[in-house]
């Protein structure tokens, strides 16, 4: 990134606990999680940053603040020591409650899908220059951690358990090893036929502590969390949206008043990730004044609570692409009200003019 990174010892006021809260608007909730809010939005400080991802600590749970001190730490420490490399988020400025970065516009790689072999070949290429700074990531295995920008070159983010390696010693180089096994993984994902057989056996070959965490230490990482704290570290891929989703569809489609329906997942501060179900009404269907009310209703009795869409959205027709597929990745753009940020998708469309309808009739997310 050109942006040069800007610490709190280079700006007055930013030294520790006691200085007021930035001059931040945030624009759109990114995640949410026992950890941290983080956040996608503007710091008046810092007008030559368009946009801004921060990272905010201060509604952190008291029994969860070490470990989200931690991880917020670490990340600090780590995007530090990796200033100047394209790719790489910026760290702009860090306090004792809140950490904000450069934002890196792109797709998590699980949305990108990317088949092109240049964009691995330039992950790769990103990939060693973390390294020749002495820096493991250690959890590349994560999808949305894997960016593809707009010009088909990759990024990186999220570095809360990345570690560094001033000697680079054994360790490093197991650790460096993992990395580079699990872009492996994702290139045979979505670009096996371009895979040599390197690489192949590199993406089938864990290495031993690899192994044995994935036989032990794993198991106790879902007991604690799952089982104990009721909490999936599944960003970008949330289980209630992935699970949810479907169902609150089918359910809504069976409604009589209902002609189309498509529901699309929203991050919410409270549990992670919302519903929001956009529906196409029945010509014919009466009073319309409380119907979405009711069609949330209908859902929860038909697939129960978890399913129950959080909003409902009236519309006359649903985004569609030349072939007919409604176009999801629209709608999720109104539903997190990012309606300015639609860009070339609405040009794919075989009908755009319903984005500005949809837009203008979207509910505002609590």
């Amino acid at each position: 990134m050109s942006d040069r990174s800007i610490s709190a010892g280079h700006v007055p006021g930013l030294a520790g606990m006691d200085q007021p809260e930035p001059d931040w608007r945030r624009e759109t909730l990114l995640k949410a999680d026992l950890f941290s809010v983080v956040e996608r939005g503007r710091d008046r400080r810092f007008p030559q940053h368009a946009l801004l991802v921060r990272r905010d600590l201060s509604r952190v749970r008291r029994w969860a603040r070490p470990v989200a001190l931690w991880l917020f730490r670490r990340e600090a420490r780590m995007l530090a020591r990796l200033e100047g490399i394209d790719g790489v988020p910026s760290l702009v400025v860090r306090d004792g409650r809140s950490l904000t970065r450069s934002w890196i516009e792109a797709e998590p790689l699980q949305v990108a899908r990317p088949a092109d072999p240049a964009f691995y070949k330039d992950a790769l290429r990103l990939l060693m220059r973390i390294h020749r700074r002495g820096v493991a990531h250690n959890d590349l295995a994560k999808k949305p951690n894997w960016l593809r920008r707009p010009d088909g070159r990759a990024a990186v983010v999220d570095f809360q358990l990345a570690s560094f390696h001033p000697r680079r010693g054994r360790l490093f180089r197991l650790l460096a090893r993992e990395d580079l096994r699990h872009l492996m993984k994702h290139k045979r994902q979505f670009c096996a036929s371009r895979l040599t057989q390197r690489q192949r056996r590199l993406a089938a070959s864990p290495s031993l502590p690899s192994w044995l965490w994935m036989a032990t230490g794993k198991r106790l990482y879902y007991v604690v969390t799952r089982d104990i704290l009721g909490w999936r570290d599944r960003e970008g891929a949330n289980d209630r949206t992935r699970m949810a989703m479907p169902d609150a569809e089918a359910a809504l489609l069976a409604h009589p008043a209902v002609a189309a329906a498509a529901v699309v997942g929203v991050p919410d501060a409270l549990r992670g990730q919302g519903l929001y179900a956009f529906v196409v009404v029945r010509p014919d269907t009466g009073e319309r004044a409380a119907l979405g009310a009711r069609l949330a209703d209908w859902v929860a009795e038909r697939k129960g609570a978890l399913v129950r869409p959080d909003i409902v959205q009236l519309v006359d027709e649903l985004p569609r692409d030349r072939a007919g597929a409604v176009h999801r990745r629209v709608l999720r753009k109104i539903a997190e009200g990012e309606c300015d940020r639609i860009g070339d998708d609405a040009g794919r469309l075989a009908n755009p003019e319903v984005v500005a309808r949809i837009a203008a009739g979207r509910r505002p997310w609590r």
